[in-house]
């Protein structure tokens, strides 16, 4: 009997090892973590969707900022928007919404599903302000065709204009980049 009993102790022994080891993938410790652009990704696909009404141009949307407070976009990683813009005399579409930073200053992304010119106005100061980085896609997502950052001012309120777009609706998310901002839960 203790011929059998040390032979099923080393038995236990070994699968409890072969379990914890073979158990780790060394695989598994090779795979990315998820970027922002992943999460960006899946919201586009999957909303949650607001859908707002563009306004023709700048001035009418600070206009409409001023007499509508609520009437604007917000810094939202998990919210998509879905703008929808006018026709110009060539064809393509634009409009204008006003933005408004949530956050603290930082670096915001604006990610868009489709082909644009952005065009960022900073309403407080009244001037333009310049893209530090502008991507035409993203190698984590293929629903995204312009990615720009910006560097903005919560205490500020914004205009975001879109140009020579190719449809009626674009969809954008604007959140602040990962490394402006603390963990978020999902």
């Amino acid at each position: 009997m203790k011929f059998i009993s040390k032979y099923f102790v080393l038995f236990i022994i070994i699968l409890t090892y072969s379990v914890v080891f073979l158990g780790c993938d060394p695989a598994d410790e090779d795979e990315e973590e998820e970027t922002q652009d992943d999460h960006v990704c899946e919201h586009l696909m999957d909303g949650p969707v607001v859908a707002i009404d563009a306004v023709m141009d700048m001035q009418t949307a600070v206009d409409s900022l001023s007499a509508n407070p609520a009437y604007r976009i917000q810094a939202q990683l998990h919210t998509r928007y879905d703008v929808g813009l006018m026709q110009d005399t060539m064809g393509t579409y634009y409009g204008s919404v006003p933005y408004k930073p949530i956050a603290d200053e930082g670096d915001y992304i604006i990610y868009a599903d489709k082909e644009a010119v952005v065009l960022v106005y900073n309403i407080d100061e009244s001037e333009n302000v310049t893209a530090e980085e502008v991507y035409d896609h993203s190698d984590h997502c293929d629903l995204v065709a312009y990615k720009a950052i910006y560097h903005l001012h919560s205490e500020d309120s914004y205009v975001v204009s879109f140009e020579n777009v190719s449809e009626s609706t674009i969809g954008i998310l604007i959140p602040m980049a990962e490394d402006s901002d603390e963990e978020h839960d999902h």
